[in-house]
């Protein structure tokens, strides 16, 4: 019976965890970046007015790109956890009424709940001389439920990992050998899982590709090679 109660245990707590919506919002937090504010929150709002509906639960975390991304503590958490409607309060003729009110209510909440976690995104400075990008797959790797990510930054890497900025790159194939070259790196420094297949990645990019710097000419397949190496699903939008 013992035995039958921990394996019913162990399914519950597995299922319960595939079911989690998660969303982790990752800002570009170095001094090289400049990131239009209205149109970061017109982004957010309409991405999250998408996420957010018809979802009961939702944990939104944001995190820095910095000096430090890796970090355990570099998060901050927003429970999205709409009210419930519970017809067993009402009789038949009440519960059309209290349907309307109820819905009314939701979306109110999930305003709400946008504003606080966009607001919150808005007022953060940037400070960071350094652009650990490649570090996000460390807490991605103690995901232990699926996940969708958003990349707020121009994805050009700064950091002791590795620094785009001094590379010479003139074509695809050395872009993507440079991204295996990085990998390896980044596995020898940090313990990684080998398959991320639960985590789909959004890079939102602040500078047009038609950027003048020749490096965004190439970055989609950097950080597609990058990504794909362990399992994850990767799309690009210009912000």
């Amino acid at each position: 019976m013992k035995n039958i109660f921990l394996a019913f245990f162990y399914f519950f707590a597995v299922f319960s965890n595939a079911q989690k919506n998660h969303v982790s919002i990752y800002v570009d937090q170095s001094t090289s970046v400049t990131i239009d504010k209205k149109k970061l929150s017109k982004y957010l709002r309409r991405y999250m007015v998408g996420y957010l509906k018809g979802k009961k639960t939702v944990t939104v975390e944001v995190k820095l790109i910095f000096d430090n991304t890796a970090s355990l503590t570099n998060t901050t958490v927003f429970e999205f956890t709409p009210p419930m409607f519970r017809s067993s309060l009402y009789s038949e003729e009440q519960k059309g009424l209290q349907r309307r009110l109820h819905k009314a209510g939701v979306q109110q909440y999930t305003l709400l709940f946008i504003k606080k976690t966009v607001d919150f995104i808005l007022q953060l400075d940037g400070k960071s001389n350094s652009t650990e990008i490649l570090e996000i797959l460390v807490p991605l790797s103690r995901l232990k439920h699926p996940s969708t990510v958003l990349i707020i930054s121009d994805m050009i890497q700064e950091s002791a990992i590795a620094n785009l900025t001094k590379e010479k790159i003139e074509n695809e194939a050395q872009m993507v050998a440079l991204a295996n070259q990085n990998i390896q790196v980044l596995k020898q420094k940090y313990t990684l899982s080998k398959s991320l297949k639960s985590i789909s990645v959004i890079c939102v990019m602040p500078v047009p590709q038609s950027s003048q710097n020749a490096l965004y000419g190439f970055l989609e397949s950097y950080w597609t090679t990058v990504f794909t190496s362990f399992g994850i699903t990767t799309k690009f939008e210009v912000l």
